[in-house]
């Protein structure tokens, strides 16, 4: 799946990507890693937890990855951040060896993945993909729910009652019968496709923080 993601991000100018990191090392890692497996996909740097806040306020990202230590700082402020929430903007943390029990806490907070210190780019690069992949996939989802919604508004302010011109009025009446007809079936087509999508975000997000816990664990061995 690694390689056909990263095909498919290579291609795209749209993803961008916050990192939150006062570790030098992981930030030229990382910075190394995106620049030789995504050299399409943009992204900005920073030091602190304010800073990653105001850079959120100015402009929409599609993954933040971020020191653990940043992350948990004002009770883990930066997973409760309204463009996160709203946007469905995944949190992978880095941490190190040191960093386990507060790796564990982000993780369990909701963190979507794990970076280990020191950055070996193919663990990174997968974990990259996976992201950004559950935010599109996020992002369809958001969408498919707005369009049901403004189906449902369309479709309660239809026009049957008001007087027409007969031959008007006979042509309105035609269309909404289709419409009834239809309307149910496609719904029901939607929603049924909604239940799958979320169904597979929610299995994702659940093994990828599973097999993140696992390599967290390893980190001690």
């Amino acid at each position: 799946m690694s390689a056909n993601l990263i095909t498919e991000l290579s291609s795209s100018f749209s993803s961008r990507i916050l990192i939150a990191e006062h570790d030098s090392l992981a930030i030229e890692a990382l910075a190394h890693t995106l620049v030789k497996s995504l050299p399409k996909v943009r992204f900005d740097l920073c030091v602190s937890c304010d800073n990653a806040m105001e850079k959120l306020m100015a402009s929409p990202y599609n993954l933040i990855i971020s020191d653990v230590h940043l992350a948990e700082m004002d009770d883990f402020v930066l997973l409760k951040h309204d463009e996160v929430l709203q946007q469905s903007v995944p949190v992978v943390i880095t941490a190190a060896t040191s960093d386990k029990q507060a790796a564990r806490q982000a993780l369990e907070f909701g963190a979507f993945d794990l970076i280990t210190r020191p950055v070996h780019p193919n663990q990174a690069i997968d974990t990259i993909c996976l992201a950004l992949w559950q935010n599109k996939l996020s992002a369809i989802i958001a969408s498919k729910e707005k369009a049901i919604e403004r189906y449902r508004q369309h479709f309660a302010l239809y026009p049957a009652d008001k007087k027409m011109k007969e031959t008007f009025r006979k042509s309105l009446f035609l269309v909404q019968k289709t419409i009834s007809s239809s309307y149910p079936n496609t719904i029901q087509q939607i929603e049924e496709t909604m239940m799958c999508f979320n169904h597979l975000a929610a299995t994702v997000e659940k093994e990828v923080r599973n097999r993140a816990l696992e390599r967290l664990d390893a980190l001690s061995k």
